[in-house]
């Protein structure tokens, strides 16, 4: 049976390289945003973030306002229990108080698997 032969895997295939080059594709959006750029610049070239959360004052220390990118449901819930932290597996862009770009974290690689014991 043939590659060709088989259209289930054909759709396969091109779905695999579809997630591949928007992941591509994000990092190179990404890497085009600068420090100091505003709000409307970043929405310009990277959409409407999938999430927002505003600047916070927690114990002292002020938490900067920040645009988050590529949630998922998890990281949506993450969000609403711990509005303190980006989940890792988020693209982040931060503002300072005149709504400026003061930096971006690209999504961290899990550290620990899931489960371990499958390779």
């Amino acid at each position: 049976m043939s590659l060709a032969s088989c259209p289930c895997r054909i759709v396969l295939l091109l779905g695999c390289l579809a997630l591949l080059s928007c992941s591509n594709q994000h990092l190179q959006e990404f890497q085009q945003v600068q420090q100091g750029m505003s709000k409307e610049q970043v929405r310009e070239l990277l959409g409407t973030p999938s999430s927002t959360f505003a600047a916070q004052q927690e114990g002292g220390i002020t938490l900067p306002e920040r645009w988050q990118y590529g949630d998922t449901l998890s990281t949506m819930a993450t969000g609403a229990v711990f509005p303190d932290h980006a989940p890792g597996r988020v693209w982040v862009v931060y503002f300072d108080d005149s709504g400026r770009v003061s930096g971006i974290r690209v999504p961290k690689p899990e550290e620990t698997p899931w489960r371990p014991d499958v390779k």
